[in-house]
């Protein structure tokens, strides 16, 4: 009683409720060109084939009469795919993969990690609770903060008078930050397999 009259000397609220179904959703937006960016490519050995005329007889083989290959020739059959070389056959092997206007040559296999999101860290319900005078929430006495993130306490205005009407405004929602993760580079440039050619090789014949 404050001079025989009903007063108030505080008034307690509960911390609002921390925020539930709190979550970042990683997005991406796709760029205009596939691997945009990324260096093209390029064979560290290139090999040179000259092909020379077949005999008439399908399982024989024609070899034109010259004294001498240049250097760095030897003398090859080919075969499109990877095979083991005949044992006439057995000196170097090589896979060469052929390089077209439609193929390269090689398979294009890098890529990036997906992106993810961590747990938000930081968010909060925000509200205020407001005190008044009459019955119709209109002579307002006090205006407080609260949070969902600490407990607090602090002085209102109202010692000494009578609370007619509270209210709490509907929380708020502050979102919190998601450290973002992934977008790591990896996979590499590989063979295409459909462009192998086994080149089987032996000295030039004299």
């Amino acid at each position: 009683m404050c001079g025989g009259a009903l007063c108030a000397q505080s008034i307690a609220v509960s911390p609002l409720g921390a925020p539930t179904g709190e979550a970042c959703a990683s997005f991406s937006e796709p760029i205009p060109v596939t691997h945009y960016g990324l260096p093209a490519p390029r064979w560290a050995t290139a090999a040179i084939g000259c092909r020379i005329p077949t005999c008439n007889v399908p399982s024989a083989s024609c070899l034109p009469s010259i004294r001498r290959l240049p250097d760095g020739f030897l003398t090859c059959i080919k075969r499109e795919g990877e095979h083991v070389c005949p044992a006439a056959w057995n000196g170097d092997r090589f896979v060469v993969y052929e390089v077209t206007h439609e193929k390269p040559g090689w398979l294009e296999g890098r890529e990036c990690t997906a992106c993810e999101c961590g747990a938000p860290v930081g968010g909060a319900c925000l509200a205020r609770v407001r005190t008044f005078e009459d019955g119709a929430c209109s002579k307002l006495i006090s205006d407080d903060g609260i949070s969902s993130v600490v407990e607090q306490c602090s002085n209102a205005p109202f010692a000494g008078l009578a609370i007619g009407s509270k209210e709490i405004t509907p929380p708020e929602y502050l979102p919190g930050a998601c450290e973002p993760s992934g977008g790591e580079p990896i996979g590499d440039v590989k063979e295409d397999p459909a462009q192998a050619v086994t080149f089987c090789c032996r000295p030039p014949d004299t």
